[in-house]
């Protein structure tokens, strides 16, 4: 059959309108195929919304995936699906609405939207609450709540019960807390509440505890000092009704440990008058709560000693009379000055138990003392008379005396003094074994003619409490 094509040409215009027509039906829009979760999806607040999206399209392919949560877009995907997490943790309680738009390759769009719902966090009452008793504090202990963040803790000390009105400590991010500070004299109850954010669980049940009586204070700031010939030791009072003070005491060159020299007393001084002069005391101090019977520690120690005058007598040097080499002094020395800490020494020149030195064609006189040292304490020296000057003039030294790896005694120069005053601290040598100190007061026979027959020197040992 021929068709007639002037025809033909006069139909297109009325055949165009349907051609496009037929065109627009072949373009459908995408499709989807999954969105999760499901319309009207509940969870509480600061749990995480998992969505995953995917759309096809029937006559072509998904160019873009837009998920948007109240308006605002959150993900934006070039494919078929997309996946996304939720937080919900800043977010308001209510209806949330969740849209997603699908884009196929000819600019079709698709859209989809359900609701989330955010439910307020449902707290639990902390449960199996436990009050432990301690010196000045109370421990508090529950289980853990779940979805709890932190804890806040209400407590009374007035016998009421406590309430969210009463006081309270926030922010407890454990499940143990101390209570510090506390009168041990009082009563204490508390309740405590789980919290997240802006929501909280119901108060817990009641429980209470009695702190113990808290360590008895430490007198501080303890001195000593003489006196009028005693020696005075004061201290702070401490902080507690009704206490008294207990001094103890140690005379360092003679005794290994601290004694009671004096109790129950109300004030804060003592003075000690059963001393002897020359010795050098350590003193202590502890107060006393008779009420509650409890004692508080020591108080640091505190240092004074008096002076003494010793008169040198005669023989304390070594029974050596044409050597170089003579016997230690450390056993010959007089032991009246072993146990003192202050002391002035009176002597002088001894023809008759001096002893010769062939190195110096002359006699001297060796005068020794025994003084009891521990390592790193102090010698104070000061001539109060007597001469120091010139080759034959009288020398002071400190002497320790040992002895060597092999058993036989040694003598260590340990310091000399070459002026009429000075200190030296004094620490153990490090060869053999030391048995003891003393002090050498050495006078050449040029003294009878050219310097004082008679000196006077004065020794202060510095101990460190």
């Amino acid at each position: 059959m021929k068709i007639n094509s002037a025809l033909l040409i006069r139909m297109i215009p009325a055949l165009l309108p349907l051609l496009l027509l037929t065109g627009c039906d072949m373009n459908k829009p995408p499709e989807f195929t999954s969105f999760s979760p499901g319309d009207g999806y509940t969870i509480e607040k600061g749990e995480v919304v998992d969505f995953y999206v995917e759309a096809t399209d029937p006559d072509g392919t998904v160019e873009k995936l837009v998920l948007e949560i109240n308006g605002k877009t959150v993900k934006t995907v070039d494919g078929s699906y997309l996946s996304y997490y939720w937080d919900t943790e800043n977010e308001q309680v209510g209806v949330h609405e969740a849209t997603a738009t699908a884009t196929d390759d000819l600019g079709k769009e698709a859209t989809k939207t359900i609701n989330i719902i955010v439910d307020p966090i449902l707290l639990a009452a902390p449960t199996n609450l436990h009050v432990g008793e301690y010196r000045e504090m109370l421990s508090i202990s529950w289980n853990t709540v779940d979805k709890a963040k932190h804890y806040t803790i209400f407590w009374t000390d007035d016998g009421s019960e406590p309430g969210e009105n009463s006081n309270k400590i926030s922010n407890v991010d454990v499940t143990v807390y101390n209570h510090n500070d506390l009168d041990f004299s009082k009563t204490y109850k508390y309740k405590v509440q789980a919290v997240s954010g802006e929501f909280t669980g119901p108060l817990s049940s009641t429980v209470s505890g009695t702190p113990m009586i808290g360590l008895l204070g430490v007198p501080a700031n303890v001195t000593a000092g003489v006196v009028d010939g005693k020696i005075r030791v004061s201290w702070d009072p401490v902080d507690f009704e009704g206490v008294v003070y207990t001094v103890r005491r140690k005379s360092p060159a003679s005794e290994f440990y601290y004694r009671t020299v004096a109790e129950e007393i109300s004030g804060t001084t003592f003075t000690d008058e059963n001393i002897e002069a020359g010795k050098g005391y350590f003193y202590k101090v502890y107060a006393v709560d008779n009420t509650h019977g409890r004692s508080s520690a020591d108080s640091d120690a505190t240092y004074a000693a008096t002076r003494r005058t010793i008169w040198e007598t005669e023989r304390n040097n070594a029974n050596v009379s044409t050597t170089l080499t003579y016997n230690t002094h450390y056993y010959n020395a007089e032991r009246v000055t072993e146990e003192l800490d202050w002391f002035r020494l009176r002597g002088g020149y001894s023809g008759a138990y001096s002893i010769y030195s062939s190195g110096w064609y002359r006699r001297f006189d060796a005068d020794c003392f025994r003084i009891y040292l521990e390592g790193g304490e102090r010698i104070e020296f000061n001539m109060i008379s007597g001469d120091m000057s010139g080759m034959y003039s009288m020398m002071v030294r400190v002497v320790e005396f040992g002895k060597s790896s092999t058993g036989s005694d040694r003598e260590v120069v340990c310091h000399d003094f070459t002026s009429t005053s000075g200190s030296f601290t004094y620490n153990k040598s490090q060869f053999g074994t030391v048995t003891g100190t003393y002090v050498n007061v050495l006078m050449w026979e040029d003294l009878i003619n050219f310097g004082p027959y008679n000196y006077e020197v004065e020794i202060r040992i510095i101990r460190d409490p």
